[in-house]
């Protein structure tokens, strides 16, 4: 069973990978990106209330279900600013791989808090999935001049993603899987209103046309609905998978595999470095998933 949603919350991060690619052209700039934010705030709060909430199970630790929803919510704006801005000041490759290996953050915090088994087959896994990454990302080609500041957005916003995947072990272990509705509810409407800001400073002029502002509305909504229903899977699977196993199959899994889709679905260039990586990526999700 933990399989198969797995299987489900990768389909939905590669999902929401592919169509950010796609609609890149009318998804630039800081104001935009963050935008989407509201309509997947929005689809959050009228996909949980339909579902219906019930937070009797917090009634005994109220402070501490807040807390770590407002903080959910927060992390999950800190993590997309920062990328943003480091992409701003230098290129989107070395970012990326930065950005994805921050699954390390929760893998070692699960191994050390909560004795999770970290055998040698797991470690080896782990080990591949980071270098598979770090091969599909860099640029071996030409290296580009970058601010000092580049290299604090993009390690803020490892930092930030790997906090998310922390507070997610945290939800699990200290409040159970039977309230992840009510805390996705309380988390997105969080991110709801930290990033209505960006969506209010919007003008007509930001978009070349009325064609692209639809263009917009429609991805945003996909991605929207994709983020909501990769947050759920991922929130039970955090209570119901070892951390080990999870983050390292998870986001490197999705990595993988949105570069191997890019070049189908998008006809995205592929070097070779991208198909050693794929290769080795999809060899450690194997070894990760034996151990």
């Amino acid at each position: 069973m933990n399989g198969l949603l797995l299987s489900l919350s990768l389909c939905a991060g590669v999902c929401k990978n592919i169509i950010s690619k796609i609609g890149s052209g009318v998804m630039s700039g800081i104001k935009k990106i963050l935008s989407v934010n509201v309509f997947t705030g929005a689809v959050a709060l009228i996909v949980f209330a339909c579902f219906g909430l019930d937070f009797s199970f917090a009634k005994n630790s109220v402070a501490l279900f807040i807390v770590l929803a407002v903080l959910y919510g927060f992390f999950t704006v800190a993590a997309q600013t920062s990328c943003i801005a480091a992409v701003h000041y230098g290129d989107v490759s070395l970012c990326t791989m930065i950005y994805s290996s921050g699954f390390i953050i929760p893998t070692i915090f699960s191994a050390v808090y909560f004795n999770e088994e970290l055998g040698a087959l797991k470690i080896v896994g782990i080990a591949l999935m980071l270098v598979s990454i770090l091969i599909m990302n860099l640029n071996f080609e030409r290296e580009r001049s970058r601010s000092p500041l580049y290299l604090v957005f993009a390690f803020s916003a490892m930092i930030c993603s790997g906090v998310i995947g922390i507070l997610q072990k945290l939800f699990a272990h200290k409040l159970g899987s039977g309230g992840i509705d009510e805390y996705l509810f309380v988390s997105f409407a969080c991110v709801l209103l930290f990033s209505l800001p960006f969506m209010l400073m919007l003008r007509k002029s930001d978009f070349e046309s009325s064609q692209k502002t639809k263009l917009f509305l429609l991805f945003a909504i996909i991605i929207a609905i994709c983020t909501v229903f990769n947050n759920k899977l991922n929130l039970y699977l955090s209570a119901n998978m070892d951390g080990t196993v999870f983050f390292p199959i998870y986001n490197g899994g999705v990595v993988v595999f949105s570069s191997l889709l890019s070049k189908f679905i998008i006809k995205e260039k592929m070097s070779w470095q991208k198909y050693v990586g794929i290769i080795g990526g999809v060899a450690s999700i194997i070894l990760i998933s034996l151990a």
